[in-house]
């Protein structure tokens, strides 16, 4: 009896099909040199507009509004012509633009560095793109 319980459990194993043989992680496509360079440059331009967007949040040279220069009759040859709600909303929003741009940036040199991740380097760069746009279209109203 023992032989035949062997010889069943061979016949069952025999019988059932070998599982198919798994597929091959496939790694992450990685960027072209010239797709890494693209990225080398976007980083400093997004730099370079995430200090613009600083600057516009800390009004660095204290430059008043018009309705402000009005009230006081000083004479001055520059001013903001935005209301008082405009200066405070493109403030608060110029703070994200800044911020998603750095990191959009460092993203950036990281595609350039490794080749991967561009993703995530678009999608912060957009983000930072829409929020400097809603700070220029709220200063121009």
């Amino acid at each position: 009896m023992t032989g035949g319980a062997s010889g069943s459990v061979a016949a069952m194993q025999a019988e059932t099909p070998a599982p198919p043989p798994a597929a091959p992680a496939s790694a992450p496509d990685k960027a072209s040199g010239g797709m890494r360079a693209m990225a080398a440059l976007a980083a400093i331009v997004l730099f370079f507009g995430a200090a613009v967007m600083f600057v516009i949040a800390l009004n660095p040279d204290d430059t008043p509004r018009c309705d402000e220069v009005a009230e006081t009759g000083a004479v001055s040859t520059e001013c903001f012509n935005i209301s008082e709600t405009q200066q405070t909303i493109s403030s608060v929003l110029s703070v994200p633009a800044g911020v998603l741009a750095v990191f959009a940036g460092l993203a950036g040199l990281a595609v350039a560095a490794t080749g991967r991740r561009g993703e995530l380097m678009v999608r912060l760069a957009g983000g930072a793109v829409a929020f400097g746009l809603l700070t220029v279209i709220i200063n121009r109203l």
